[in-house]
Formats: structure tokens, C-alpha cells, sequence
């Protein structure tokens, strides 16, 4: 894994397969969606992580190897910086913005020194709040009886290992109870409470009455 890759590398990887030359050429290329090509596609550099992307990112805006938007709508790029920032770091805001092609920015900026000077554009709405999905799951089963291997593998796949690979703090109680008209003999109390220690069990037996 790459720990840092530098802005002219960067800036061959966009010319090689984001900006090539053909009917499927693009002028800018979301940095969230390079972040998944560079994840998904062999061929691309695979960097250790999304901060090792961003801080190419940060010195070839500053150093001119591509430029940086906001967004682009309507025909035009918002927030388009290239070139010394002067105020420091982007401040990428959430959606992680677009990398301009350095030859479209010129463009752009020889149509802004031929034309007027454009009122400047409006901010960007904030986004919208995220809807947080359930923090607790509690899933619980009565049987009447034994429980076979195959139900409680099946349970183990369905239930607790979906909890477990989405990142769940997953607590398992296990309560066997059983009870019988007359009362236990003292030999299966004996069995029960000498089994439960080798498993661990916590075993709680109440005697009955005379």
C-alpha cells in the first residue's frame, strides 16, 4: 500500500484514465468516486488510505498539477481554486468536491479575463441531516424442549454474526430453566450444578418444599 503519492503522479493517473482523450473524456472527476476507482481497479495506485489522496490533493491544487471545485451545475464549477490557494488548506466540504483538468481550468480562466466579473456564487446549502438507523436489536427465542446444532448454528449465522460484521457490540444470555412436578432428584441437581461449573454456567437451584 502506497503511504504517499505524489501531486504529479496523481496528476499521470487522471491523464491515463480519467482524462483520456475519446468520446468518454471528462473535464473533472468527483474525488470520492477516484477514491472508489482507486480502491476497486487493479491497475490504479492503491494508497493505504483516503487521507494519503487528500493530502496529494491539497498540494497539487496549491502547486497547479489540477484544479479543485466545489461543484459544477449548470455548465459552470463552483468554488474553483488552482494554483497558490493563499488561504491555506481547500476545506473540502462533505461530498468531497471534484479535481479539475488543469487544461479546463486555463479555459476557464481566459473566458473570466475576456468576459465581466461574475457576481460571486451563493454558498452551498447545507446538507441535509442524516437519519440515524436504530442503535438496539434485541432478537430472543422460546423453545419447549431441546434445541438441535442446526438451529443454534442458525442462529449463530443469522443473527449474531450480522450484528457482529456490521460493527455490533453483541451480548449473547443463554437461560436454560427447567422444572418438574415432584421435584428433581438430588443425583440429576448433582449432574446439573457439576456440568454447569466445567461450562461456565452460572447454575441457581431452588429447592422444594417437604
Amino acid at each position: 500500500l502506497v503511504e504517499e503519492i505524489s501531486p504529479s503522479a496523481l496528476a499521470s493517473v487522471l491523464e491515463r484514465y480519467v482524462w483520456k482523450d475519446g468520446k468518454d473524456s471528462v473535464d473533472h472527476v468527483g474525488i470520492d468516486a477516484l477514491w472508489d476507482m482507486m480502491t476497486s481497479y487493479v491497475y490504479m495506485p492503491r494508497l493505504r488510505n483516503k487521507d494519503v489522496l487528500m493530502r496529494c490533493v491539497e498540494r497539487g491544487v496549491a502547486g497547479a498539477a489540477f484544479g479543485y471545485a466545489d461543484a459544477y451545475d449548470d455548465g459552470k464549477y463552483t468554488g474553483l481554486r488552482f494554483g497558490d490557494l493563499a488561504g491555506g488548506a481547500l476545506g473540502i466540504r462533505e461530498g468531497g468536491g471534484l479535481l479539475v483538468k488543469p487544461d479546463m481550468v486555463q479555459v476557464l480562466d481566459e473566458d473570466k479575463e475576456e468576459g465581466p466579473e461574475p457576481p460571486p456564487p451563493p454558498p452551498p446549502p447545507p446538507p441535509p441531516p442524516r437519519r440515524r438507523g436504530p442503535s438496539r436489536i434485541v432478537a430472543s427465542k422460546t423453545a419447549s424442549g431441546d434445541l438441535s446444532l442446526d438451529e443454534l448454528n442458525q442462529l449463530r449465522e443469522e443473527i449474531i454474526r450480522t450484528l457482529l460484521d456490521a460493527g455490533g457490540d453483541v451480548e449473547v444470555n443463554i437461560v436454560i430453566s427447567g422444572s418438574k412436578r415432584g421435584g428433581f432428584s438430588e443425583n440429576t441437581a448433582r449432574s446439573i450444578r457439576e456440568n454447569g461449573v466445567q461450562l461456565g454456567l452460572a447454575i441457581d437451584i431452588e429447592q422444594g418444599e417437604e
